[in-house]
């Protein structure tokens, strides 16, 4: 396990141009957002992407702003409610962040907070196979069904891929607007359902 959150793939992916997202002009001037955590994380979560109403979320540099502390980077309170639900339901899931990376289906931010479309997210997947090789976690939690979706029909393989489980949960924003604290039970059952 490494003592500090990394960034896998940071340079390449800031030089990404496989998309027409690369060149809007928020991901010119803040850059693009690579996945967190560590690399040999048991659990690798992933979200959409990161919104256009949380552009600082690309200037502090990892995804819901969940490793600040631990890169000595400057939060912003943009996001704010997503990260504190998000570490709720870490704590829920009792999963710690020393075992926990976190990405996005992509690493770049469509205008006006609208979801990314099919081409995007398509042209985007090589990043979150190159992560998921290079992490090779025993289990992936998918944030939201436009996630879940995707996994199930782009299925990422590797080496480890038959002993890795997949679980979906509502993204944290779900929480944020519905306040269905009710339902933390439920995800905790579930992921714990599939302990490895």
């Amino acid at each position: 396990m490494k003592n500090k959150p990394l960034q896998l793939f940071f340079n390449e992916i800031q030089a990404c141009k496989k998309c027409k997202l690369c060149n809007e002009a928020m991901n010119i001037k803040k850059g693009k957002l690579p996945g967190a955590g560590y690399e040999n994380a048991d659990t690798f979560m992933i979200g959409l992407s990161c919104g256009w109403y949380r552009e600082k979320e690309i200037f502090a540099g990892t995804p819901f702003n969940i490793f600040i502390e631990e890169i000595n980077q400057c939060e912003s309170n943009v996001g704010a409610g997503t990260k504190r639900i998000l570490l709720e339901l870490l704590e829920v899931m009792e999963i710690e962040k020393k075992d926990l990376y976190i990405t996005n289906l992509i690493k770049c931010s469509p205008p006006k907070d609208r979801e990314p479309t099919y081409t995007e997210i398509v042209a985007c997947l090589h990043w979150l196979r190159k992560e998921i090789l290079a992490v090779e976690p025993k289990k992936i939690i998918c944030l939201g069904t436009k996630v879940s979706e995707c996994f199930r029909l782009h299925p990422i393989s590797s080496e480890k891929r038959e002993r890795t489980v997949i679980v979906s949960i509502y993204h944290p924003g779900f929480f944020l607007r519905s306040g269905r604290k009710d339902l933390y039970d439920k995800i905790r059952k579930e992921v714990k359902k599939y302990e490895l």
